[in-house]
Parts: structure tokens; sequence; C-alpha cells
């Protein structure tokens, strides 16, 4: 019995190594391809876990960052989580803008000043003393995580200005059904839904632990490999019309909900060719800027994300709306 005891721990003490040591390859892999600089100390140098709105971008870091594509330089959160200056000087600020969107809006692979908000931000100090622009903005969030920090820091800032930026993989973001079925755009988090008139916790991955410990990127990995086998063998479909529909649906219903509580001027910034999340908007009091990016301005062959020439192109496409 002794010697089955020390053989099982030893067993388990080799598994923890290797998945310990596949766990801080994948962080140096991410962190180094994707951000630019090493780091070790957590699954992702841009988002953290949240209860409320499923993760959040870290509070009060920076972090220097090398990259050919998206500039060098350093990468800014303030005490709130967002790349914007402290809250304190919104309050000081004689015109407000809060853009809403993901990780676009974020610019999380960007060095400061070059993406879209303090562009903007740059752009209406030809016309206000001290304008301020937050963009409460977080890779991978759909349009109710959207409006969740909208409705969480509208109270307190009161914006003149409302900027919301649409991607095309908020449908998938807005539902459980066609992120569980979805690779490239499942981060593999629990994250809150609209089902049925109602808020829900989902997780849209098989395999869990914990919700921190799902975060790592070992489990990720697993799950994608999982989420990928069991969607072959349901043949499922992540386009299929019923559950585009209800994605759209709930899209429309939060949009709705920021029209109806702010006055605020409003803005939505949607690329060419989105017709039915430009109708929406349009239904709700948005005036809409429309835009093209080459592929010269986005960060292939990497990801499709805009550079910060792409980011200036929005702030163009803005300008003529202020």
């Amino acid at each position: 019995m002794k010697k089955k005891i020390i053989f099982l721990g030893t067993i388990l003490l080799y598994l923890f190594f290797f998945l310990g040591s596949c766990e801080v390859l994948l962080r140096a892999w991410k962190s180094l391809t994707y951000d630019g600089t090493l780091y070790l100390a957590s699954p992702s140098i841009n988002n953290i876990y949240h209860p409320e709105f499923g993760w959040i971008s870290p509070h009060n870091f920076r972090f220097y960052k090398k990259d050919a594509i998206y500039g060098t330089g350093w990468v800014s959160y303030n005490e709130e989580g967002f790349r914007a200056r402290p809250l304190s000087e919104a309050k000081k600020s004689d015109y407000v803008v809060f853009v809403l969107g993901d990780s676009v809006m974020q610019g999380f692979q960007m060095p400061n000043g070059v993406y879209f908000s303090p562009l903007l931000e740059k752009r209406l100090r030809k016309k206000y003393k001290n304008p301020y622009v937050l963009p409460l903005a977080v890779g991978g969030y759909g349009t109710l995580q959207e409006w969740q920090l909208f409705e969480h820091y509208y109270k307190e800032l009161k914006p003149q200005l409302i900027v919301w930026n649409w991607s095309g993989n908020d449908t998938i973001n807005n539902s459980y059904n066609l992120e569980l079925c979805s690779q490239s755009d499942n981060n593999y988090r629990k994250r809150p839904y609209f089902e049925k008139g109602k808020l829900v916790y989902r997780r849209p991955y098989y395999i869990h632990i914990s919700n921190r410990i799902d975060g790592f990127l070992t489990m990720k990995l697993l799950n994608q490999g999982v989420n990928k086998m069991v969607n072959k063998w349901k043949k499922q479909n992540k386009t299929e019309e019923n559950q585009r529909k209800e994605a759209y649906a709930v899209a429309e219903y939060f949009i709705g909900q920021v029209a109806s509580q702010s006055t605020a001027k409003k803005i939505a910034l949607i690329e060419n060719g989105e017709q039915q999340a430009t109708e929406i908007y349009k239904k709700h009091g948005f005036k809409i800027a429309s835009y093209t990016i080459p592929d010269k301005f986005r960060g292939f062959p990497r990801d499709a994300h805009p550079t910060p020439a792409g980011h200036q192109l929005m702030v163009e496409a803005v300008d003529p709306l202020l």
C-alpha cells in the first residue's frame, strides 16, 4: 500500500510539473506574441476575473511593449481598468464621451495615445477646452457587457456623447449557443448572457474546475479542443438563423436601453457591410459613422485588429458627426 501511495504521488507530481511547465510556456508565448512583452504573473496581461462582468482589465497597471505591427511604448490602465486618464479628471472636464466596444475600442495591442479614444480626445480639443474620452471597452465583450459598463458609470459621469462601436463578432458574444460553437470568438470564461428576459451566467465550454483556474491557458486550450470535438459530433452550425436572430435581439434590447436612459448625442461606429446592425442603431436614434479599413491598416498576419492608422480612419469617420 505504501509503495502504491508513493507511486501515485510521484505520478501526480510529474503531472503537476508537466501542466505547470505547459502553462508557463503558453503564457510566455502569448504575452510575447500578442502583447510584445514577457508576462508570466497571470494567464492574460489584459484582463482579470470579475464576478459581475465575467472579466475586466487590470487596475492601475502599465507595461512597456515592443511591437512591429501595433507600435512600441507604454500601455496603461487607470484605477478602474480602462485605457484613459484617471476618472477624477472626467469630473473636471467640459465634455465627457463614452466609447463602448470590445478589443477594437480598447486598443489593447497599442501603446498609449495612438488608438481611437485618445485620437478622438485630441480632435475634440479643437472645440472644447478639456474633453475627456472614456473607453468602456474590454476585449471579448458583447453588447450586454458593454451595456453593463455603461450602466455602472453613466450616473456618475453623465456623458454628453456616446460612441458605440459594433464589431462583427458581437452577435456570437451575445449568444451562449453561438459562442459554444465558435473557436475564434470564444473567450472560454464564464460570462453573462441575456436569455428569456433574464440575466444568466453560463460557461461556454465543458470542463470546469473554478472560475479562476478555468482562465488558465492550459484549461482554455483543453476546452477549445473539447468544444471542437463535441461540436463536430453534434454537427452544430454556429450560423443557424434562429440563433443569429436571438443574438441580434439581445443587441437591440441593450442598444434600446442606452438610448432610453441617456439624452446624450449618440453615434454608432459601424464597418461598412453590417446592414442589420446599422438598421438597429438607426431605429434607436443613433447617427451612423461608417468606415472601411483596408488590409494594410490591420494587424495581419497575426490578427485583423486595426493598427493606429486604422484607428485614425475610424476617428475621421466620426468627425463629421461631432
